[in-house]
């Protein structure tokens, strides 16, 4: 693939993608929570804004088919703030780690459903 000048990490691309697959693949009331790791805050220039990932969650969380997200940044860069507006607007939740044992003890608590 290749880069494109003056794009970067395509997070909220990311987590429309996530959340839609996961809706689309999942059963009507069925549990359903889709994970998405992160070192980094978005910043592609041409992908979604933040307004359309709201659009998007708004639509996959009022289905028969919704998506609990939860987000895991890894590190000091990602937006805690934005990340977990964006997670708890699905019922999810945004798990900071700074270490392997702790991105280890996130993505378990995530595909456990406990955060």
């Amino acid at each position: 693939m290749q880069g494109v000048a003056g794009g970067g990490r395509g997070l909220y691309d990311t987590i429309v993608a996530a959340t839609q697959a996961a809706s689309s693949q999942s059963a009507a009331g069925a549990p359903n929570t889709a994970v998405v790791v992160t070192a980094g805050p978005n910043d592609d220039d041409f992908g979604a804004s933040l307004g359309e990932v709201k659009s998007a969650l708004s639509t996959t969380s009022t289905s028969d088919t919704s998506v609990r997200l939860v987000i895991i940044g890894v590190g000091d860069k990602p937006n805690a703030t934005i990340l977990t507006e964006v997670a708890e607007a699905t019922g999810g939740a945004y798990l900071a780690a700074t270490s392997a044992d702790q991105l280890s003890e996130a993505v378990g608590s995530a595909l456990a459903g406990r955060p």
